[in-house]
């Protein structure tokens, strides 16, 4: 299990929702297809005991919906935001990648990507990976 194989499989989930164009594990240089996920890490926890190693990785989901009238977009992005938790809920080890995430904040509505406002929402998503080893000497 790695954070770049974590995000990778989180772009592939997000991929697969119903509307979604392209679902990015690096940062593109634009968003040229909407709407679209780009997901980064945002910060981290490192917690080791004896015997077991646990990783917490908070990586942010943002969804980019519409670039164009933001009010009247809104009915557009409203949507989404259950057909996202239900993709994120489906897949609890996100393919296998990490132990669990779950959803822990979510913001709604504009956000910046390369001087460019857009509609959308971002996802405060918390990942937990586990090692059982032994640390002792």
């Amino acid at each position: 299990m790695s954070l770049s194989n974590i995000i990778t499989q989180l772009a592939v989930i997000e991929g697969n929702i119903t509307g979604i164009k392209k679902a990015w594990d690096k940062a593109p240089d634009s968003l040229s297809e909407l709407p679209c996920f780009v997901n980064f890490p945002v910060s981290g926890e490192y917690i080791r005991d004896p015997m077991r190693r646990a990783v917490r990785h908070t990586i942010r989901a943002q969804l980019y919906v519409v670039r164009s009238d933001l009010l009247s977009a809104e009915a557009t992005l409203r949507p989404f935001l259950e057909l996202v938790m239900d993709a994120l809920d489906a897949d609890l080890d996100l393919g296998v990648s990490c132990d669990y995430h779950r959803i822990t904040r979510y913001e709604y509505g504009a956000l910046v990507y390369g001087m460019m406002t857009y509609l959308g929402m971002s996802f405060d998503l918390e990942v937990s990976e586990f090692t059982n080893k032994a640390f002792v000497k």
